[in-house]
């Protein structure tokens, strides 16, 4: 009985032990992914740099864009000098490329299903 009594207090001093180097790890796995330079998003459409442009007056605008008959926005994209909408519809997807600093549509790409 004593011998039992042995091994479950050296157990428990090992999982005592085992739990403070997994916090220690832990504590040291987030220091290093924080200091850590952060990873760069790549973007779905080859963009190629644009001349920078100055923000309209006030920094604020409004622009209206059209979507096609049953088509929706599914995602949003975003890089430094360019916002990309992806709409989805009936016809099929879309990109649409808009210049953030003044909403104009700087291009789009249609995706249309093809039959086999």
């Amino acid at each position: 009985m004593k011998t039992l009594k042995i091994l479950v207090a050296g157990m428990a001093v090992l999982i005592i032990i085992g739990l403070a180097l997994l916090g220690w790890g832990m504590s040291r796995a987030t220091t290093k992914m924080a200091a850590a330079p952060q990873a760069q998003t790549v973007s779905a459409l080859p963009v190629p740099a644009a001349a920078p442009v100055a923000a309209p007056a006030g920094g604020y605008f409004s622009a209206d864009i059209s979507l096609p008959p049953g088509s929706h926005l599914e995602q949003m994209n975003t890089t430094t000098d360019r916002v990309i909408l992806r709409l989805t519809g009936p016809d099929g997807d879309k990109l649409i490329v808009l210049d953030p600093t003044n909403g104009h549509v700087t291009g789009t790409v249609s995706m249309t299903p093809t039959v086999r």
